[in-house]
């Protein structure tokens, strides 16, 4: 999610917009909710598939809102990439002109759990390989209440994005 927060802000959305759509830490079903649409962001350190948990049958029902994006996030592990607190750090420069905008993303990292007393756990670093956009409408592969059994109530599942191309599209397209 800090991946395309930083895609936002460097795409120009102004700080405080970003942040108010930033749903993920209070759990939102989806990530990111822009206008009337929304962002789902699914990360991976797979090298070649892109295995993309999927927590319920609302979180790719475009019945319940739309536009509806999915951005895939591949990160690769190496000690030339950062930490989680090393890039929760490296976007407060970006956001310290607005106090507003900087209060609510400290709120936002502590309703994630990123707290500065847990910092020290976070050894693993990641690189940001790449990040593709996928437009969730007709044809996606998903499952939702309006296309399963009505018996079946809840249901989480894995998609693989690595398999998904005809759906790709940019991140301007999403905001």
């Amino acid at each position: 999610e800090l991946i395309i927060l930083k895609s936002l802000l460097a795409i120009g959305v102004p700080p405080i917009d970003v942040l108010n759509s930033w749903a993920g830490p209070s759990g939102g079903i989806q990530d990111f909710l822009i206008g009337s649409g929304a962002i789902e962001v699914k990360t991976t350190i797979s090298p070649a598939s892109f295995p993309a948990k999927i927590s319920s049958l609302e979180q790719l029902d475009t019945s319940l809102i739309q536009p509806l994006f999915i951005a895939g996030v591949r990160l690769s592990l190496g000690e030339s990439g950062m930490s989680l607190p090393e890039m929760a750090n490296s976007l407060r420069p970006l956001l310290t002109a607005d106090g507003i905008a900087a209060s609510i993303y400290e709120n936002r990292l502590i309703q994630a759990g990123l707290l500065e007393a847990h910092t020290s756990g976070y050894v693993r670093k990641f690189s940001h390989t790449n990040t593709v956009f996928f437009a969730v409408k007709d044809g996606f592969p998903r499952l939702t209440h309006e296309n399963v059994p009505i018996e079946i109530g809840r249901a989480n599942y894995e998609l693989d994005l690595a398999l998904i191309v005809e759906h790709s599209t940019a991140l301007v397209d999403a905001v």
